[in-house]
């Protein structure tokens, strides 16, 4: 059933990878699948809690790094897209509080570590991180992890 996920998640990756944008309706097709599937598995008052404590964790981090940016650059641009804020509050209501975090970490600093390698190889350099497609190719292979090692 997880696996229905894949279709929308893989054209967030592409398209994040790609343009770094995506389109909303892809958003909204993998939101969807997410959700359901997520009450399906876990039921709506899991879920839905689940949702709740990492969005406060997700708040917390956003609102640390806020301060940091604005501290260090005194700008009150955000260094993240709304995208990648979007697809990040739909992983929410899958993750209890502490894999939610493990998975975080592993997927931020495995997207951080690739677009290094990747941007130091090209002429062009980027400045923008493909987010979605680092957190995306990570959360696919938990999926398909989860999928043939079930718990």
């Amino acid at each position: 059933m997880e696996l229905f996920l894949l279709f929308p998640l893989g054209l967030l990756v592409y398209w994040d990878f790609r343009a770094r944008s995506v389109l909303l309706w892809h958003l909204l097709l993998f939101g969807l699948i997410q959700i359901g599937i997520c009450i399906y598995k876990y039921g709506a008052t899991l879920a839905g809690w689940n949702a709740l404590i990492n969005v406060c964790i997700l708040l917390f981090m956003g609102v640390t790094v806020a301060v940091y940016f604005f501290l260090r650059y005194r700008k009150k641009q955000s260094p993240i897209g709304m995208g990648d804020v979007i697809f990040i509050l739909l992983l929410t209501p899958y993750f209890t509080y502490r894999p939610f975090l493990y998975f975080l970490i592993i997927s931020f600093t495995f997207t951080l570590i690739s677009w290094v390698i990747w941007n130091h190889s090209r002429v062009e350099k980027s400045r923008n991180i493909p987010l979605i497609s680092g957190v995306g190719i990570c959360y696919a292979l938990l999926l398909i992890y989860n999928v043939i090692v079930p718990l």
